[in-house]
């Protein structure tokens, strides 16, 4: 209140000060001028405020749906500082009240409006800055973040960690040059976790499972399983991401460990039978034989030492393979000529087809022809006939009018000579 008082004392003097020293025509339109000018400028400056501001705020709002406290965390900080800073300055002015005494001046509001906005564009141009030095490891983070496992998750949040040093010293510097090595760091361990993870879930498992084999005495077998073993970690290594090799190499361990299983299986039963029942081992695994190629190729091998059975047994499977083999390519050659015949018909009624309708529409074409001639000779003859009665008719007339004329014209005369034979 006291500063209201004050403010309209210093006006009042100034105003009086200046009405000593003006004429009385000059202190008449100062009157007028003022009672027009000051409210123009005062709405004028309301509107460029409000204006200015408005503008600034829908950046704002725009800008806080784009992460900026994670990509420029420092500025966005500012922004926030500066935004409130404005919003205070922009409710506080008054265009009637302003400096001094008053509220804030046009200029300090739209240099905090000006000042709000260069803080909007810094912390975008550090975000530009970070989304694309960081782009690669911002999307590694994203990924392994929605597979991570409970023993993974620290270690993930400490490269995190390490991502978010390097944002906040890239915007301390305002630039990504430098950083190189720690990025590359920051890809190594972020590579090195997702193998890792990988493993647990695919290899681990698989590799626990291995050990269970007794490679003493099944040797080949385990050697085998060893060496899946060695591609799907390599393969791991080398291409976590590649679900598809690894998911194929992956079942080619299944299947040796299975192999192995049932082979460790085979030798300990073997190593448990007696000597006097070895016989059993020969009739197990040949009669076994013996009922498959009666089954498959339908001939008794059971004459023929195991060596012998398994040679005529492939031989014949092979010899059935290449008949089939035959049959199927003579299928195939069938169903080719057929195709082709298909293709050959197809082409020769498409051409059928063009040629009814080429030949259709000549027919239609000329037909039409025929009728717009007889339609144009019929309107021309109407058109002749009409023209000929109209010329005959008006020739008709003007001979009719002439003998018309003519006669009264004869009458006329007549007439005249009449009335000269009776006055003489």
């Amino acid at each position: 209140m006291k500063k209201t008082i004050l403010a309209t004392a210093v006006i009042a003097i100034v105003g009086l000060s200046g009405c000593a020293s003006t004429t009385p025509e000059t202190s008449v339109n100062l009157s007028v001028t003022n009672k027009i000018e000051p409210n123009d400028v005062m709405l004028l400056s309301s509107q460029k405020v409000t204006k200015s501001a408005t503008q600034v705020e829908q950046n704002y709002l725009s800008a806080q749906n784009e992460r900026y406290a994670y990509y420029a965390p420092a500025s966005w900080t500012s922004v926030n500082e500066s935004i409130k800073k404005m919003r205070t300055l922009v409710a506080e002015f008054d265009p009637n009240d302003q400096g001094f005494f008053g509220g804030p001046t046009e200029s300090e509001v739209l240099t905090q409006i000006d000042n709000t906005q260069a803080s909007l564009d810094k912390a975008r141009r550090i975000k530009g800055l970070v989304s694309n030095y960081l782009a690669k490891s911002l999307a590694d983070a994203d990924y392994l973040s929605s597979k991570i496992q409970t023993q993974w998750q620290s270690e993930l949040k400490n490269i995190n960690n390490s991502i978010n040093d390097i944002i906040e010293d890239i915007e301390d510097e305002g630039k990504t040059s430098g950083f190189e090595t720690r990025r590359a760091n920051i890809q190594a361990r972020m590579l090195k976790l997702e193998i890792k993870m990988v493993k647990s879930t695919h290899y681990a498992p698989l590799l626990a499972l291995s050990q269970k084999v007794d490679q003493d005495l099944i040797p080949k077998s385990y050697a085998q399983v060893k060496g899946a073993l060695v591609k799907l970690n390599d393969s791991i290594n080398l291409a976590p991401r590649n679900s598809e090799v690894i998911n194929n190499l992956v079942s080619t361990v299944e299947s040796d460990l299975t192999r192995a299983s049932n082979v460790s299986a085979e030798v300990s039963w073997i190593n448990s039978i007696d000597s006097d029942d070895s016989e059993n081992i020969a009739l197990r695994y040949r009669n076994a034989f013996e009922k498959l190629s009666l089954s498959v190729i339908e001939q008794d091998v059971s004459s023929l030492s195991y060596a012998q059975q398994m040679t005529r047994f492939e031989s014949d499977i092979n010899d059935q393979l290449a008949e089939q083999a035959t049959e199927i390519n003579g299928l195939k050659a069938k169903l080719a000529t057929a195709v082709l015949a298909e293709k050959t018909a197809n082409e020769v009624i498409e051409k059928a087809k063009e040629e009814a309708i080429a030949k259709a529409t000549e027919e239609a074409v000329a037909k039409a022809k025929e009728e717009a001639i007889a339609k144009a000779t019929e309107q021309a003859i109407a058109k002749a006939a009409e023209e000929a009665i109209a010329k005959a008719t008006e020739e008709v007339i003007a001979k009719a009018t002439e003998e018309v004329i003519a006669e009264a014209k004869d009458e006329a005369t007549t007439l005249d000579n009449s009335v000269i034979s009776a006055a003489e």
